[in-house]
């Protein structure tokens, strides 16, 4: 009983931690579902938790991140537990328009259950003049 109260006052702490963060930051299950995503993320990049949450990231908001680059970030760097730092990405997004992007990732693995889970920031860049 002790135990899982302190597990739920760990998510709660994790969970106020990401949402006060300004920075845009999502929390990704083993399978690239998202797990959470903080109120940067949702003013950013749009949507809503109802519509995001326990959906695969690559699908959401219509398919806008479904990127051949961040499927290597993700599926290939992280699935070999490699961390990601600072891999920097340009899109045409199509409801946001031309974005740069650097996305730093990290691989966690939860204490309690063994559960990965993949960190994933998302840093907006100032646009490129030539």
């Amino acid at each position: 009983m002790q135990a899982t109260q302190a597990m739920r006052k760990a998510r709660d702490l994790a969970e106020a931690v990401i949402d006060t963060v300004h920075d845009t930051l999502v929390v990704l299950d083993d399978q690239f579902r998202i797990v959470s995503a903080n109120r940067s993320y949702y003013r950013e990049f749009g949507g809503t938790a109802a519509d995001t949450l326990g959906q695969p990231f690559f699908t959401v908001q219509q398919n806008q991140w479904d990127l051949p680059a961040l499927h290597t970030l993700l599926e290939t760097r992280l699935q070999a537990e490699v961390n990601a730092e600072g891999t920097v990405l340009e899109h045409d997004f199509a409801a946001l328009g031309h974005r740069r992007l650097r996305f730093s990732a990290r691989r966690v693995v939860e204490q309690a259950d063994n559960a990965v889970l993949v960190l994933l920031g998302i840093e907006s860049l100032a646009a490129i003049r030539s």
